[in-house]
């Protein structure tokens, strides 16, 4: 199955007319039927920059806008009253207005569209129309009328967790969340970042760390370090070389360790541990013979 999004071209038409990217089902269309049957994909999507379209004002809908924005989405708001957050919002050109309320035809040129009404006729409507132009649609606690459904959600920094019954219980689906928030402590924000760091320096010497290195790295004392603010020294923990590096063998290997680790103290401004790993290096490859 390939997912595509529909998108306006360049004229404002909609991709039917114009060109046509992102998400659209080329397969026959099959609506989601809420019983103890339906599996869900899991999936996270990436909708920066992409049209998302909210019908309906009010919290519910203040909470599909809010969280549409934080994904970097392009969102337009159909309803003839919104909240004050809403109102505000519009005003500062994040988010774009149509005072009125549904009407067929508004889906046109949108990737996804969210629908907080509260009125099953429109939910029907839209998921109707959505079928038709082929554009996913998702109404607030309507499962009949959805093409998909939306987790609970806890986040740290870059760390996501999503948790969904289903549709079988929202109520569940908030306990499951309260109790995962209480696992998922501060230090895991930092930790990511962390990690991406060293990925990075890794990757541009050209160094591969098996799975097994990784668990070693991501121990319970590099943790407490993070949730204690001692960043510098939880970086240091990544300049053992038999730990994270995966007691690498080859001579050039592990001169590349060594420059690595460098590279992360000079970045710290610890130019004392630099220029230890610096001479390091360089010992190995005296004995390196090219």
């Amino acid at each position: 199955m390939i997912l595509r999004f529909a998108q306006n071209d360049t004229l404002g038409r909609p991709a039917s007319e114009g060109r046509s990217k992102d998400l659209q089902l080329h397969r026959p269309w099959r609506r989601l039927v809420y019983n103890n049957r339906v599996t869900y994909y899991p999936i996270f999507v990436e909708l920066s920059g992409r049209r998302c379209l909210v019908l309906g004002g009010g919290r519910v809908a203040q909470g599909k806008v809010e969280g549409l924005l934080s994904a970097g989405a392009d969102v337009t708001i159909v309803a003839p009253e919104m909240t004050d957050a809403l109102r505000d919002l519009v005003a500062a050109g994040r988010v774009s207005h149509v005072a009125r309320e549904y009407e067929s035809g508004d889906l046109a040129g949108f990737a996804l569209c969210f629908v907080a009404t509260n009125d099953a006729a429109v939910n029907a409507q839209v998921a109707a129309e959505g079928k038709r132009r082929r554009v996913w649609v998702n109404a607030a606690d309507d499962p009949a009328n959805c093409d998909f459904i939306l987790p609970s959600v806890i986040r740290q920094g870059e760390v996501v967790l999503a948790v969904s019954t289903g549709g079988a219980s929202p109520a569940l689906a908030r306990r499951l969340r309260e109790e995962l928030t209480a696992f998922l402590s501060e230090e895991y924000a930092p930790l990511a970042e962390l990690l991406r760091e060293v990925r990075r320096e890794l990757r541009q010497r050209n160094l591969s760390i098996d799975a097994e290195a990784w668990q070693r790295a991501i121990d319970a004392r590099l943790r407490a370090l993070l949730a204690q603010g001692r960043h510098d020294e939880a970086a240091g923990c990544f300049e053992r070389a038999d730990v994270t590096f995966g007691r690498l063998d080859s001579t050039s290997h592990r001169a590349a360790a060594w420059m690595a680790q460098g590279d992360l103290a000079a970045a710290r401004g610890d130019k004392d541990a630099a220029l230890e790993r610096f001479r390091a290096a360089a010992e190995a490859l005296q004995d390196f013979h090219f």
